[in-house]
C-alpha cells in the first residue's frame, strides 16, 4: 500500500470516497500491510492508527540482470534528459517544464507515461511554453526500450513533489 492518496487526492470521487471511507477500515482489520519504505510504513502509520507492527516494508526491486550499465549508443548523438511516470500533478513535470530555460538550449527533454488528465495538462503545458521541438513524449514502451532509455539518457531527473520511493530513482541507479 501506498499512501500518496492523502497526499495528493484522486479527482475520481469513487476512488476518493473508498480512499476516505472503506479503505481505513479495511487497513484496520489487516493482519499485515505492506509497503515500499520506511517513509511509506510511518505514513501509514500514522494516517490510520495502525500498530508499527502491523505494516512490513519491502523495499521495490528490478532484475539487475536487465537494468545494468551500458555504453551509450551512439544513435543517442543529441544529449537528453528523461522522466519517467509522468502521469500525476504530484511526479511535478509542469514545473520542470517552467524552468526549460536551465536545459532546452542543452537538452532535449523525453517524458515517458503522460496517459491521464495529467498528460493533458503536461502537453499543453509544453505547447504554452514553445517547447515542441526540444520534448518528445513517450508511452507504451516495452522494458527493453525503458532501459536502453535509461541507459542512453545524460540524466534521470525526478521532480516529484512526494513518494513512499519512486521506482524511476531506482531504475536511474541500476543502470548508472
Amino acid at each position: 500500500h501506498d499512501p500518496i492518496h492523502h497526499y495528493s487526492p484522486p479527482r475520481n470521487f469513487v476512488e476518493n470516497t473508498f480512499n476516505n471511507t472503506v479503505l481505513p477500515r479495511q487497513l484496520r482489520r489487516l493482519s499485515a500491510i505492506f509497503t515500499v519504505s520506511q517513509t511509506s510504513k510511518r505514513a501509514l502509520c500514522e494516517l490510520y492508527r495502525l500498530p508499527p507492527e502491523h505494516v512490513k516494508v519491502v523495499p521495490n526491486g528490478i532484475d539487475l540482470a536487465l537494468w545494468r550499465p551500458t555504453e551509450r549508443s551512439p544513435a543517442s548523438a543529441p544529449p537528453y534528459l528523461l522522466v519517467v511516470s509522468a502521469n500525476r500533478p504530484y511526479k511535478n513535470t509542469v514545473e520542470l517544464l517552467a524552468h526549460h530555460r536551465l536545459w532546452a538550449d542543452r537538452y532535449r527533454l523525453v517524458i515517458v507515461s503522460t496517459r491521464g488528465r495529467y498528460g493533458g495538462v503536461v502537453r499543453d503545458s509544453i505547447r504554452a511554453f514553445g517547447l515542441e521541438h526540444v520534448v518528445d513524449l513517450l508511452d507504451d514502451l516495452t522494458e527493453p526500450e525503458l532501459i536502453r532509455l535509461y541507459q542512453d539518457c545524460t540524466a534521470a531527473v525526478y521532480p516529484s513533489l512526494i513518494e513512499g520511493f519512486g521506482r524511476p530513482a531506482l531504475e536511474a541507479m541500476a543502470v548508472g
